[in-house]
């Protein structure tokens, strides 16, 4: 990810305490087509926002697998209508297992409506994905839920219709940074910067 700055790094303290000055977002507009250009020209396809991988070999993305079980310390698990995470904390990850206790620190329950949109988000991450995967997926045919949202983003040029198949274009895939730079990365770093100080959080509220 290297056009975000993550707070709660060593790297986001350094940023901080040197005054270092931010891309703009036309900066990193430039800076992703540049990569763009590269990797497409040296035979690689995009696969995901920040993926690009080698024509012959499959693609594979850990953040947009349908379910998974995370390990050890702050690990996390999403299962289909929960996610959870894992304390941070090793000490106190291996004091749980060792007293019979589930290490996990934070859930929440998630929404039909909340699966549905957290299913296209990854979706549309990955830059490709067939309608009929997501009425597969919650019984739903995919324009009834979204129609009326793609074809706003269709006409704007950032993702193209092709009936079953949608693709995400390469202005599609760089504002789709854009929001997760102003909107995930500022839960993340909400969400992972009190696991880091607390081994159990009581909650932690992420709002904008």
């Amino acid at each position: 990810y290297p056009l975000f700055e993550f707070p709660y790094t060593h790297w986001g303290e350094i940023a901080k305490r040197k005054h270092y000055k931010r891309f703009s977002i036309f900066e990193k507009r430039r800076m992703l087509g540049v990569l763009e250009r590269v990797f497409r020209n040296a035979g690689f396809r995009r696969t995901s926002v920040w993926a690009f991988t080698r024509r012959s070999i499959p693609k594979y993305c850990s953040v947009t697998v349908p379910l998974y079980i995370g390990l050890g310390a702050s690990g996390s698990s999403y299962l289909k209508d929960v996610f959870y995470l894992n304390t941070f904390s090793v000490r106190a990850y291996i004091e749980a297992l060792e007293g019979g206790r589930m290490p996990i620190a934070l859930s929440i329950d998630l929404s039909e409506d909340m699966q549905m949109a957290g299913w296209l988000y990854w979706r549309i991450y990955e830059t490709r994905f067939r309608k009929r995967d997501f009425e597969k997926r919650f019984g739903k045919t995919f324009d009834q839920v979204y129609g009326k949202y793609m074809k706003v983003l269709s006409f704007v040029g950032l993702v193209t219709d092709y009936g079953d198949d949608v693709v995400c274009s390469d202005d599609g895939a760089y504002w789709l940074h854009v929001l997760e730079d102003i909107f995930s990365i500022d839960y993340i770093s909400k969400l992972w910067g009190t696991s880091t100080q607390e081994p159990w959080p009581e909650s932690v509220v992420l709002e904008r």
